[in-house]
């Protein structure tokens, strides 16, 4: 075979895979756009089209250029750089082509279809109120919800994603690639298809993403750490930095009493719940369970929400955590911070005793939830995560139930009436992002295109 027939193959074969990719990548987007009546999904899949398509698109007219070169190995090698640069596109699209397929397993796509509501519910409303404050302000893309193998549900932030999608944990060119897509995640634990109400620590993991997204350059992650750090300085902890290391979880768990009220509290109780010895110890990033409590109760009392009853197993309830003093600090603190200047948990949040009051909102909704009371839901922002916290209320009384069997078919009976209510409470209208936000993605694929080349420059060794 001569030079030239060694080069022109090569070069096909090159071609080809990049093909192959475009045209499913495009027919996957395209499918799902035709699907996505409502515009659920258009923001996402509009970035995930420019991220993937485009610098597919430029590599291929990168290797078109190798067919005038009269350098054998240079072509093979410059077929080989593409070939590792399609790869990593390729691995993006395949990650966030699984999770969105989730909502095509007949067994998942009831809870993912409210889990997009109950995620909707505790993001658009900070951001709307927010952006009341700052107009120059733009909604990114809301998170996307999946249902992960592990238990503990959790938020994938852009620059650290899961092992199942890096090769190596220090792939930088991975995670540097992930930063500039504005598709964030939430893993939700396995237990959500078959106890759907769980979909409630949704409040917790989207408070993470609002901690990121809120505010650019990790402003409100930095400010809301040196605003704990300085609490725990005034009550005299021996270890204050500790509590700016803790910061992210505290900052999610306040979010998620002001979204769920005590539902927040009674979630967090079933994930951390363990012996007293354990109950005491903390993580690198996470505080130890009774702290964390502790504050989610301090803020609870703050805004005159009763939860003894969920406190109840740990001990917590009447008695004093352990960093009491730090808690009530930073308690104090939290609840007038006003967060980079977005507003502070109260407002953001759309704060409302009434939702919580005895007869009120939550109280309405698990009594219908329970078949007690028709159950009236009303469309709304606030809709699905009022929901979710009623449904988490109606569980606490099911639980309670001695019987195994009467027990089971309340649970069952819950499950039955609370997803059709989370997608008859739905928000009207597109959740396609405006003209301002997709101009912020303009330059994406060119941005994309150039890390590819500049990660992997070519290889003139052969």
């Amino acid at each position: 075979m001569n030079g030239d027939l060694l080069r022109q193959v090569r070069v096909e074969q090159s071609c080809r895979r990049l093909d192959r990719l475009m045209a499913a990548a495009d027919e996957w987007i395209g499918e799902r756009h035709k699907e996505d009546v409502t515009g659920q999904y258009a923001t996402q899949l509009d970035v995930l089209r420019t991220a993937v398509i485009g610098p597919l698109a430029e590599l291929r007219t990168i290797i078109d250029g190798l067919s005038t070169d009269g350098d054998t190995g240079r072509v093979y090698a410059a077929c080989r750089t593409s070939d590792t640069r399609a790869e990593l596109v390729r691995r993006v699209f395949t990650y966030y082509q699984g999770k969105l397929d989730q909502r095509h397993d007949k067994s998942l796509q009831p809870v993912l279809r409210a889990a997009d509501e109950v995620v909707w519910s505790c993001w658009a409303e900070p951001f709307r109120n927010a952006i009341y404050r700052d107009p120059a302000m733009t909604m990114p893309p809301a998170p996307l919800p999946y249902i992960e193998s592990q238990y503990s549900p959790a938020a994938v932030p852009r620059d650290d994603p899961p092992a199942d999608l890096v090769a190596e944990r220090d792939d930088s060119v991975l995670i540097r690639y992930l930063e500039r897509l504005p598709i964030p995640l939430i893993a939700l634990p396995a237990v959500c298809a078959d106890d759907p109400w769980w979909l409630a620590y949704a409040g917790h993991e989207v408070g993470h993403h609002l901690q990121h997204d809120l505010a650019d350059g990790w402003s409100l992650v930095k400010a809301f750490g040196g605003l704990a750090d300085a609490a725990a300085r005034t009550a005299g902890e021996a270890d204050p930095a500790r509590w700016r290391t803790w910061s992210a979880e505290i900052f999610a768990d306040i979010c998620s009493v002001y979204a769920m009220g005590p539902a927040a509290v009674y979630g967090i109780v079933q994930l951390e719940l363990d012996d007293a010895d354990k109950m005491l110890r903390g993580k690198a990033k996470y505080p130890p369970p009774l702290v964390r409590l502790g504050i989610m109760a301090a803020v609870s009392g703050r805004l005159g929400l009763e939860v003894t009853a969920a406190l109840e197993p740990t001990g917590l309830d009447g008695a004093s955590p352990p960093h009491a003093a730090a808690i009530a600090a930073l308690t104090e603190a939290a609840l007038a911070d006003p967060l980079c200047g977005r507003g502070p948990f109260r407002t953001l949040l759309g704060w409302d005793p009434a939702f919580f009051a005895p007869g009120g909102t939550i109280q309405n909704l698990r009594d219908g939830l329970r078949n007690r009371i028709p159950l009236r839901v009303k469309p709304g922002i606030r809709t699905a995560r009022l929901l979710a916290a009623a449904a988490v209320a109606a569980w606490e009384e099911i639980a309670s139930i001695p019987d195994r069997r009467q027990r089971e078919d309340s649970r069952s009976e819950l499950a039955g009436r609370f997803l059709p209510a989370v997608l008859d409470g739905r928000e009207e209208g597109t959740r396609a992002a405006g003209d301002q936000a997709r101009a912020e993605t303009a330059s994406l694929s060119d941005d994309l295109t150039r890390l590819l080349i500049e990660s992997f420059p070519e290889d003139t060794e052969t």
